[in-house]
């Protein structure tokens, strides 16, 4: 049980980490020290929640945690009211947290939550109003409900390119997600628009040799072969995956990934003998894989 409260504990944390960032050096001491009252408000909620929880002091030893989640999620309004911003904050974390549990109406209920609270004491344009409306768009994808997803991308799309610039990897970020919204709703013409965009972006920002740019040609050639482009998705994956070769190795998950799709393609085009080899190798890679592990 210890176990389940350390997992949680690195879940909550760590997103604490990345949300709320490093204090820049260049801010007035001030400011500085205003920070870092609030990351030790938020981070002291935590500590508090977990151990409020814990199986080990109160004789309970079932406990799971998304029981952590929604006690924290009861003493928010209190334990901040006057603190909006760490408030935006903790409901930020668990709609993340929620959404990684597979809780989606109560990731959409937090999320909604920090992206209002934010808009009211940050504005509509802020960027982490827009990380917090960017996760509803997440989240919406993730209940099926596309069109209401379709709306709040466009949205944060628009506004992240008039502040961020259309090449910031958060622009493109919200751009590839709205490329897998049309996808889902079946319009792959406006999805190969969209990855094709993301793509070569990603290229020109990042170098062909990064992993993201490596998935974004990986999925443009997933919508090439949807649309029955047969050609332009055998040229872009095998692209994909030989750069996937050299930059993450032959046997790793993510270039197995892109050879698979490719030989589905190459068989597909009735080259039979060809697929028929890369997909003996693919599994001669993962049986090698599996006996590493």
């Amino acid at each position: 049980m210890k176990n389940i409260i350390i997992i949680v504990a690195l879940l909550l944390i760590g997103t604490i980490l990345s949300t709320v960032g490093f204090v820049n050096a260049r801010l007035s001491e001030k400011k500085t020290q205003e920070t870092l009252k609030r990351i030790e408000s938020v981070n002291s909620f935590l500590k508090e929640m977990l151990v409020s929880t814990n199986p080990y002091q109160k004789g309970i030893h079932d406990i799971k945690m998304i029981d952590v989640l929604n006690n924290a999620a009861k003493k928010i309004d209190i334990s901040f009211k006057n603190h909006p911003a760490d408030k935006a904050e903790i409901y930020y974390i668990l709609g993340e947290t929620y959404f990684g549990l597979g809780d989606y109406d109560k990731a959409l209920s937090s999320t909604k939550k920090s992206m209002e609270i934010r808009r009211q004491i940050l504005g509509e344009n802020h960027e982490k109003t827009l990380h917090s409306q960017h996760n509803l768009g997440l989240v919406y994808w993730a209940l099926g409900n596309f069109k209401h997803a379709k709306s709040v991308y466009t949205d944060v799309i628009k506004k992240r390119r008039k502040t961020l610039g259309a090449t910031h990897l958060n622009t493109l970020t919200s751009l590839n997600n709205l490329g897998l919204i049309y996808f889902s709703l079946g319009d792959r013409d406006k999805a190969e628009k969209a990855f094709f965009e993301v793509a070569e972006k990603k290229r020109a920002v990042l170098g062909m040799n990064n992993p993201e740019t490596l998935t974004s040609y990986h999925n443009l050639g997933v919508v090439f072969s949807r649309q029955g482009k047969l050609k332009k998705a055998e040229e872009t994956l095998r692209n994909a995956m030989e750069w996937r070769e050299k930059v993450l190795g032959y046997d790793h998950p993510e270039t197995l990934i892109s050879k698979s799709k490719l030989a589905e393609i190459i068989m597909t085009r009735n080259r039979l003998a060809e697929a028929e080899k890369m997909f003996r190798d693919i599994l001669k890679m993962q049986k090698k894989r599996m006996g590493k592990n």
